[in-house]
């Protein structure tokens, strides 16, 4: 089971679930409780052999109250002082170590098949005189870590600080040393999460999870596209349906456009989860091709829900959203749009067409705009009506 695999059917809590209390607490932390029960139910017990899977994480500590026991008794939870175990796994707690023979001796004597660095900042090998968090520290035992889960078979997990641009801090060969780099993104407003992947060598670095944040922990979204559409305005002008691919998964994301007259000599151009300069083209190519007279209105483009669209079939979605604010006309609820937009207007093919009409089918729109090339091919589910246009101007008269 690779990574990512592991990840999306059995999310782990953010390291905020973790609490620095006293490291000879008899009784664990509820919210790491709940969040371990996730990770640990990936790793059963082998009947034939009665092998116990055991995970170990040498930072975390944490206490529970006593009337929170019986939500671990229910949970099939069971606290020996040190270690939980349930149903066959066994979750061994090490005390608060930072030192990386500690953790190295704890993990050759309870031989664990998870280790769990929270985080890397903090560790340091005794024989390297600089102080945590330096490059090489952090490039020391990260490379002995690597040794230890390439000979032992462990599954490391090392949780990294972030700058405030949002990338890992520290040296870039940290990147370079792991075989998978995940990151977690959401709006700080909103109980969802995306877990994005920005490297992985065993497998597609497109996929995405998406999570939500409850009470007992983080919960899988088994349906994006359907969360991504909650709370969508009906009969307000503006917003465009889109379909992207996000690996081999189609999504369907809301488009928001807002076009009002500028108070500037020079007009605003604002997009949220929209490369701007891909915004700034399509904006040029609306008022050119499509007659809108877009260099003397502001225009603000916002994709809800935290989801960035960085592939050319949102391209139509966004100069759909953008003609519906400037004439003030409605698009159709049950209306998606999918294609690329060129300098000249025209509409082009995108990849995966097929998937994208049965995800558009199976969530109830009715009717599709999609690039006139290429669709005597493809296979339209029942239900669905497609409009085939060649440039913006049949696309835009075809939504409104």
């Amino acid at each position: 089971m690779d990574l990512l695999t592991l990840l999306s059917e059995a999310p782990l809590a953010k390291a905020s679930a973790r609490l620095d209390t006293a490291r000879d607490s008899a009784t664990p932390d509820l919210a790491l409780h709940s969040a371990m029960c996730r990770l640990l139910s990936r790793f059963s017990r082998d009947g034939s052999s009665g092998r116990t899977s055991q995970a170990y994480c040498p930072q975390t500590t944490g206490r529970i109250s006593d009337a929170s026991s019986p939500r671990l008794m229910t949970s099939g939870l069971v606290w020996h002082g040190r270690f939980w175990t349930a149903s066959g796994l066994e979750w061994r707690r090490g005390g608060a170590a930072c030192s990386l023979s500690d953790i190295l001796e704890a993990v050759e004597d309870q031989k664990p098949d998870v280790l769990i660095i929270d985080s890397i900042q903090t560790v340091y090998n005794e024989e390297n005189e600089s102080t945590p968090g330096s490059v090489s520290q952090v490039k020391d035992c990260t490379m002995s870590l690597m040794h230890l889960s390439k000979s032992m078979g462990i599954m490391v997990f090392v949780v990294g600080h972030i700058n405030k641009d949002g990338n890992i801090a520290g040296p870039k060969v940290l990147e370079h040393m792991v075989d998978c780099v995940l990151y977690f993104e959401g709006d700080a407003n909103s109980s969802y999460r995306l877990l994005r992947a920005a490297k992985n060598r065993f497998g597609s670095t497109n996929e995405i999870g998406v999570f939500e944040m409850a009470d007992t922990g983080l919960i899988e979204v088994p349906n994006p596209s359907q969360m991504l559409l909650e709370g969508r305005p009906e009969g307000a002008s503006g917003t465009c349906v889109a379909c992207v691919m996000e690996g081999t998964r189609p999504i369907l994301a809301e488009v928001q456009a807002l076009v009002s007259k500028t108070s500037f000599n020079v007009p605003r151009r604002t997009a949220d989860g929209f490369d701007f300069n891909r915004a700034a083209l399509l904006l040029a190519v609306a008022e050119k091709r499509g007659g809108m007279k877009l260099s003397l209105f502001d225009a603000y483009i916002n994709v809800i829900g935290g989801l960035r669209l960085d592939e050319p079939g949102a391209d139509l979605p966004v100069v759909l959203a953008v003609a519906s604010s400037y004439r003030d006309q409605t698009i159709d609820d049950d209306l998606v749009a999918i294609g690329e937009v060129g300098l000249t207007g025209e509409i082009r093919s995108v990849s995966n067409m097929n998937q994208r009409l049965a995800e558009v089918s199976r969530l109830g729109f009715k009717k599709c705009i999609i690039p006139r090339n290429g669709a005597d091919k493809l296979e339209i589910p029942k239900g669905l009506t497609v409009y085939k246009v060649r440039n913006i101007r049949e696309a835009i008269e075809a939504a409104m």
